[in-house]
């Protein structure tokens, strides 16, 4: 199970419209926020389908940034995107390190431990104050939350077979 190059990953949101000329604040969920400009293309998730925009310019504001999109000159139209989802195909992001991973590459991945039981499948991934977790749930609903503990409590990743290993006791 290889990540798949043509789902669209999302790196950020649109927020409010800057300035007059059709600026728009964007959150971005990338590691530092003006990575989320090293792409020129974006889909925006407006609807039913995501609007491609091109990136005309853009540079850090605050915590985030502020982008200037084609086609968008009036804080109206800028309005108008406020709120939707940043996408781009997972074949535009650089290939990870060894030992890293993208967080959407590990949702839905199999979690079994050290015997191979399964424990559940990745929901999704939250950033704490001192380590990562990913959030697994079983067949029941439950939900836990294990750290993402490389080399200790994560002792295997496999993308292509879709599988994580753990160290850890569920209770």
């Amino acid at each position: 199970m290889s990540p798949s190059s043509d789902r669209l990953i999302v790196l950020g949101k649109t927020g409010s419209p800057w300035g007059v000329r059709g600026w728009i604040k964007v959150v971005s969920y990338t590691e530092q926020p003006e990575d989320i400009l090293h792409y020129p293309a974006w889909h925006l998730q407006t609807g039913a389908a995501p609007q491609i925009v091109q990136v005309e310019a853009g540079r850090r504001y605050g915590k985030g940034v502020i982008v200037k999109l084609s086609g968008i000159d009036t804080p109206e139209k800028a309005r108008t995107l406020a709120g939707c989802p940043v996408a781009v195909h997972r074949s535009a992001l650089p290939a990870p390190a060894e030992d890293e991973y993208y967080w959407a590459d590990l949702e839905g991945l199999t979690v079994k431990d050290p015997q191979g039981r399964c424990l559940g499948q990745v929901g999704w991934m939250i950033q704490t104050g001192s380590t990562d977790a990913m959030v697994v749930q079983d067949e029941k609903g439950r939900q836990t939350a294990i750290p993402w503990r490389l080399g200790t409590v994560i002792t295997k990743v496999s993308l292509a077979t879709g599988e994580i290993f753990v160290d850890w006791d569920p209770l």
